[in-house]
């Protein structure tokens, strides 16, 4: 361990705050000040892989957050030193996030036994990781506008139905209806599914947001949903690793409502999944045998296919990070990355590498997938030291990558609405990057340099820009016998998954 990351370590030590001291957070994320001056550490904490689990909104709270806002691009334009504490202070949040993002990625893929008990263990690739365990939005936003089920750890699985989605978020000059296909160079598409924790289940359940009604009812009340910006919650002493007791302890309307001094937050995820065969080294994936719906000429019907994760989003709402932090990550075997490597490309044609790239046809064809962005030097560097230490152990997880954390330099929630500050920071708060991408969960949103207003830009995805748009139903209009939703402006709390809604049946 270096001098200066041992230094860093005291540091944070002494800034902990008292639930830190109680041990329930690792130090070395529980900052509050971070001395971004000095040189950044040089290794990873020796403890990343091998913590005691907690849930993933244990490992944040205050974040480096005494560094913001960092120093604006027009006031470092004016002084050399200006520019230098820039980069400086960018890097060091840089390493920290991504730091981060690592914990929460190893938090929700520790191994489950067949007790139901969260191990300390990391995901060998024939076990179930947390997550797994936990809702996807079709089992929270039924189409009859039910109640869904309650939270139950051991139960969740049952109530997830068959997996179905092939369709990506797509550029609107695309119709994400029909072209928003990734497929494969074994011709299969990609799937799919959203999930979501105990914290933000039980916040739409409680306030009935898991329908279209019950969200107008509660914007007429309430305005907008505002999840806390959260850390960890313990429940009568038990932790909400499972769900149990059921989360928050006594219902609220807003999150803001719970205790404000230990919030706890919501996490979500978005899943993408590769149909593994023969050709594949399964060892080398988080995979399940699971169900999966699958639609061809009007008719449908539900087959077993074991499924590997290729692609996969963590999302979670923090003290440091109100417009929350954005972590994405990849499998090494997506897209070719070295061009001497023996490997076969999940997603790429080595024999064909003047082929477009990134092109949206509706699946009528193999994808050539190219991550368009580079990866940050300081993530790269991370991630050769996590994959190191999992492959030790044999982790599964050592053959994921991160390919960013998108994160808040600044606390101004200023709505940027002119060009081209609305494309770099529509939803305040500074993101950076800018741009953060996952090729095979935003393939198609990888646009390059377009023009807007005769005048050109270069755009790709941006997490924070784009779920800033996030937004619950506040009134219908009446379209002969159909009812037409009246989207909010932005009071989804950075969260897509309310669009899952549906109106409330008679008798539900």
């Amino acid at each position: 361990m270096t001098k200066t990351l041992l230094s860093l370590l005291l540091l944070s030590a002494s800034l902990a705050s008292d639930a830190n001291q109680a041990g329930l957070y690792p130090p070395w994320l529980e900052t509050t000040s971070c001395p971004f001056e000095r040189p950044l550490p040089t290794t990873i904490p020796e403890t990343l892989v091998s913590i005691k689990y907690y849930p993933p909104e244990a490992y944040n709270r205050n974040l480096c957050k005494s560094i913001k806002p960092v120093v604006s691009v027009s006031q470092a334009e004016q002084s050399a030193d200006l520019l230098l504490k820039r980069e400086q202070q960018l890097n060091y949040l840089t390493w920290q996030y991504n730091v981060f993002s690592w914990a929460a990625f190893i938090a929700v893929n520790r191994a489950v036994d067949k007790e139901f008990v969260i191990t300390d263990e990391n995901l060998k690739s024939a076990q179930t990781p947390v997550w797994l365990n936990w809702r996807t939005t079709e089992s929270v936003f039924l189409e009859d506008g039910s109640a869904p089920k309650e939270w139950l750890f051991t139960e969740n699985k049952q109530y997830n139905p068959a997996v179905s989605s092939i369709h990506q978020v797509v550029d609107h000059q695309f119709n994400a209806a029909t072209d928003g296909v990734l497929i494969d160079q074994q011709d299969n598409p990609v799937y799919y599914q959203k999930y979501m924790n105990p914290v933000a289940f039980n916040f739409i359940k409680t306030n009935e947001l898991y329908n279209l009604d019950g969200q107008i009812t509660y914007a007429n009340s309430h305005g907008e949903v505002s999840f806390a910006q959260g850390s960890f919650l313990l429940c009568n002493g038990k932790s909400n690793a499972t769900g149990a007791p059921s989360i928050p302890c006594t219902p609220a309307t807003n999150m803001r409502d719970i205790d404000s001094n230990d919030p706890s937050g919501p996490v979500e995820l978005k899943i993408a999944w590769k149909v593994l065969t023969d050709a594949d080294d399964v060892s080398r994936y988080i995979h399940v045998n699971t169900d999966v719906l699958i639609t061809d000429d009007n008719a449908s019907k539900v087959v077993q296919k074991k499924l590997g994760v290729v692609g996969f989003h963590l999302a979670q709402k923090t003290t440091s990070s109100p417009k929350w932090v954005f972590s994405t990550f990849t499998h090494l075997d997506n897209v070719l990355t070295e061009p001497s490597s023996e490997q076969s490309p999940s997603f790429f044609d080595r024999q064909c590498p003047e082929c477009a790239v990134n092109v949206a046809n509706g699946g009528s064809s193999k994808t050539q997938v190219k991550l368009m962005d580079p990866i940050n030097p300081i993530t790269q560097t991370i991630n050769q030291q996590v994959q190191a230490k999992l492959a030790v152990e044999g982790s599964v997880l050592q053959f994921y990558q991160l390919v960013g954390t998108q994160f808040t330099t600044d606390f101004s929630a200023a709505e940027q609405i002119q060009l081209p500050g609305k494309i770099v920071n529509y939803s305040g708060y500074g993101p950076y990057p800018v741009f953060l991408t996952n090729e095979v969960i935003e393939t198609f949103l990888q646009l390059g340099n377009v023009k807007t207003d005769n005048r050109s830009y270069y755009q790709s995805s941006s997490c924070m820009n784009c779920h800033a748009k996030g937004a619950i139903a506040t009134g219908y209009k009446q379209q002969g016998t159909q009812k037409k939703v009246i989207w909010g402006h932005n009071n989804g709390d950075m969260s897509f998954n309310f669009y899952d809604a549906h109106w409330k049946k008679e008798g539900h």
